[in-house]
């Protein structure tokens, strides 16, 4: 291709667009293209194929086909939960979320996933507690096993408390495990 002549056609775009990423293989190398509907095309980037694509279409930017292949996930809810889907999709129950009742939304999720973290860490403390206060009980346990009795039951009241620190749920200093 000529630099000094503009890209006049579609021929022109697919050999222009392939200067601007010669580290594709050619034989993995493809070409994406719309219509005027926005529905995608996607041909090998091969000049042996310069016939076959569709009349009407035009070749998409290099931004256009990132957001293409690598679309935003929106966000839906059912009224109280929050999950995010990407395209074109029907989920029963669910409607998309408006910008008003997101921040909430993404609070109440963040909020459940701490609950979440937090239920899993209270049974390993509780499990791992639970020899070590039989032993107690029983007044079998050796002073190492009363000094990580402690240590664990102190792990798990600071885990009951995360709700009180500044900047909850957001923002969480996570007690760090005995073990």
């Amino acid at each position: 291709m000529n630099n000094d002549n503009p890209i006049s056609t579609a021929t022109d775009a697919v050999i222009a667009m392939r200067d601007l990423s010669p580290e594709v293989p050619d034989n993995l190398a493809m070409d994406y293209w719309k219509d005027s509907a926005g529905q995608v095309y996607a041909y090998p980037r091969d000049p042996l194929q310069q016939g076959v694509v569709k009349e009407g279409l035009s070749l998409m930017s290099e931004a256009e086909i990132h957001d293409h292949l690598h679309p935003t996930p929106l966000p839906w809810t059912d009224g109280s939960a929050l999950r995010h889907a990407v395209g074109d999709v029907e989920l029963p129950g669910w409607r998309r979320v408006t910008d008003d009742e997101l921040p909430a939304l993404v609070r109440a999720q963040r909020i459940v996933d701490v609950q979440n973290r937090v239920a899993v860490l209270r049974v390993a403390a509780d499990a791992a507690i639970a020899p070590l206060q039989d032993a107690l009980d029983l007044e079998e346990a050796r002073e190492v096993e009363i000094a990580l009795l402690k240590e664990w039951k102190r792990y798990r009241v600071s885990l009951s408390r995360l709700a009180e620190q500044p900047g909850y749920p957001e923002l969480i200093d996570w007690p760090m495990s005995p073990a």
